[in-house]
């Protein structure tokens, strides 16, 4: 039997990485809301999410990653994962807007400041799906 590598439901498949244990439940919280997402993970440093999106057949479509971590920063860790999934898309978050030069070389689909506001997450969500022909807004 082959592995899959997407959702069969056609979802978007997350993982969010924040050190925060706060935000990343928050933010986990948001995400399950959103019948068009299935969460594959959430983890709370760069190495962790590094080992299980290496080892797991479902890869994820969008990362949403805090960039100030301990460890493998959020910048780091989408360097190296790009490198695994080159198609993957990115969401930074971040408490400060200063890092926006240093993520040029990754290409983000979008930036998220905490705290994080279920309406912007949601934006970000569509946004991302109607660029990728799947968004179809309630009529």
């Amino acid at each position: 039997m082959e592995k899959e590598t997407k959702s069969t439901s056609g979802q978007l498949n997350i993982v969010i990485v924040d050190d925060e244990s706060d935000a990343l439940n928050l933010m986990a919280f948001f995400l399950q809301q959103m019948p068009q997402v299935h969460l594959l993970g959430s983890y709370s440093s760069g190495q962790q999410a590094i080992r299980e999106i290496k080892a797991s057949p479902v890869k994820p479509d969008i990362i949403f990653t805090d960039i100030s971590m301990p460890g493998i920063d959020g910048i780091e860790l989408s360097k190296k994962i790009r490198k695994i999934l080159p198609e993957v898309a990115f969401v930074f978050i971040t408490a400060y807007n200063h890092y926006a030069p240093e993520t040029r070389e990754v290409k983000p689909i979008g930036f998220l400041q905490k705290p994080i506001e279920p309406s912007e997450l949601f934006h970000c969500i569509k946004l991302f799906l109607s660029k990728a022909g799947q968004y179809k807004s309630p009529s």
